[in-house]
C-alpha cells in the first residue's frame, strides 16, 4: 500500500494544480530552455540524443525532488498537530 503522503503529492488530491509558480521560476526557466536550444542547435545527432536524455533525466530527478520535499515539508505539519491534541 502506497503512503497517505505520497498518494496526496501524486495528485490524489490535485494539491499540485493549485501551486503557482513565481515570475522568477518562470524567467529562469525560459532561459533553461534557451540554452538548451542552443545546445542542440549546434550538436551533432549523438550529442542531440544525450543531450535529450539529459534532459529527460533531469526532468526525473526534479519530480522526485519535489516528492521527497513534499514529504519532508508535510511531516512536521503532521506533527504540529499531533501534538496540538496533548
Amino acid at each position: 500500500m502506497q503512503s497517505v503522503i505520497k498518494e496526496i503529492y501524486l495528485d490524489n488530491c490535485s494539491y499540485s494544480e493549485k501551486i503557482k509558480l513565481s515570475d522568477e521560476y518562470w524567467k529562469m526557466q525560459e532561459e533553461y530552455d534557451e540554452i538548451f536550444e542552443k545546445l542542440l542547435k549546434g550538436a551533432i545527432r549523438e550529442q542531440q540524443d544525450l543531450l535529450n536524455a539529459l534532459f529527460e533525466t533531469g526532468g526525473g530527478l526534479e519530480c522526485l525532488s519535489g516528492e521527497i520535499n513534499f514529504a519532508e515539508g508535510f511531516k512536521p505539519g503532521v506533527r504540529l498537530v499531533a501534538e496540538s491534541y496533548k
